[in-house]
């Protein structure tokens, strides 16, 4: 809990409710677990995932058209950006859909269980 609430202010510049941190958190959380078996991202950034990941990703929230009912991820691998913005979509009360596509199975499964786990507006489709 310490740490959530530490890491808090850093996502305060796109204005995220301590919700949409939570959920963020846990994807967090749910990235460095399942690293263990696959690999997702490099463990070298597995204890900066905030600034290495999350920062990264949500600044292309500014990027999105809201007006548009789909935003397309290609390449999503452990959901980089797209389950980090189909997060903030959702915190924001945002109706745009996130299509993510990923050739991995093993990742594509990866994905499929963390929309379902953050109940997120996403789909997914394992292709090239």
């Amino acid at each position: 809990m310490e740490s959530y609430l530490n890491n808090y202010h850093k996502l305060s510049i796109f204005n995220v409710s301590r919700e949409t941190y939570y959920m963020l958190d846990t994807y967090r959380k749910l990235v460095i677990q399942k690293n263990k078996e696959i690999n997702l991202i490099s463990r070298k950034t597995e204890d900066n995932f905030i600034e290495r990941h999350i920062l990264d990703c949500a600044q292309a929230i500014d990027f999105i058209d809201f007006n548009d009912i789909k935003c397309t991820d290609i390449g999503s691998g452990a959901g980089l950006p797209g389950i980090v913005l189909a997060i903030m979509l959702k915190g924001k009360n945002i109706k745009t859909k996130m299509k993510l596509y990923e050739k991995s199975h093993n990742k594509a499964k990866f994905l499929s269980v963390i929309s379902k786990e953050l109940k997120l507006d996403v789909e997914i489709f394992k292709k090239d």
